[in-house]
């Protein structure tokens, strides 16, 4: 058994089996293994019987709700770390913007587990769902605050619909950089390096960018909105 699982079995015996087993799941998700994640091989790893893990879970997509649910604790954690560094709505939003595309890079199986790795609906409860919206939510609320900040009249719906396009912005663009295609389009293009978001410094300045452009289409919209 390796040191990782060694220390496992140790949490254990202390009482923590929940926990042990969610952190033999994360291990497995780290190895990008989140397939080959069953009850029995979690048992062999913590060193329990399936019995003593059904105490816990009723079967292994309960136990991944339970992984899930702490990937999107640490992610919320992760993103608020960066939003508090400010006070001005503007610059949180664009540390959120940031924080997104940081996090998928620097803990790409975590980021892939949470949006790519599904479990059947019947098995969410409200915890999930509420630690899962958590971003969104928030996000919609830095919204609300940059356009009063900058007194912009907008309805329920458009902020709402602003902060599902920022996400849906930031989630294709921290795929699309995962997987290459970004890099590999600008280096065959012959494109300025920075659009190739190799570093973290090109991304922080790709989020900023992001931040303008839904400022300066609440902008718009609220210009539509009032005649002028």
């Amino acid at each position: 058994m390796t040191d990782t699982a060694n220390k496992t079995v140790k949490s254990y015996h202390h009482g923590h089996l929940k926990e042990a087993l969610v952190d033999q799941a994360l291990h497995l998700i780290e190895d990008n293994e989140p397939n080959s994640i069953t009850v029995r091989k979690l048992c062999k790893e913590v060193g329990v019987t399936p019995s003593a893990v059904y105490n816990h879970f009723s079967d292994k997509n309960e136990l991944l709700l339970a992984v899930k649910v702490r990937v999107y604790d640490e992610f919320n954690k992760y993103m608020e770390t960066y939003i508090q560094q400010h006070s001005d709505p503007e610059k949180q939003l664009q540390s959120a913007a940031f924080a997104y595309l940081k996090f998928a890079a620097e803990k790409r199986a975590r980021f892939a587990f949470m949006f790519n790795f599904s479990i059947p609906i019947r098995y969410s409860t409200p915890e999930a769902i509420e630690i899962a919206c958590y971003n969104l939510v928030r996000t919609r609320k830095l919204i609300l605050g940059l356009c009063e900040k900058y007194r912009i009249q907008v309805s329920e719906a458009d902020a709402v619909d602003a902060a599902l396009l920022l996400w849906s912005q930031l989630h294709g663009i921290a795929q699309l950089r995962q997987s290459g295609s970004i890099g590999n389009a600008v280096t065959l293009q012959g494109w300025p390096q920075e659009c190739g978001l190799f570093h973290e410094h090109d991304a922080q300045r790709l989020a900023g960018k992001q931040i303008e452009n839904l400022l300066n289409g609440l902008i718009g919209s609220s210009v539509q909105d009032t005649g002028h």
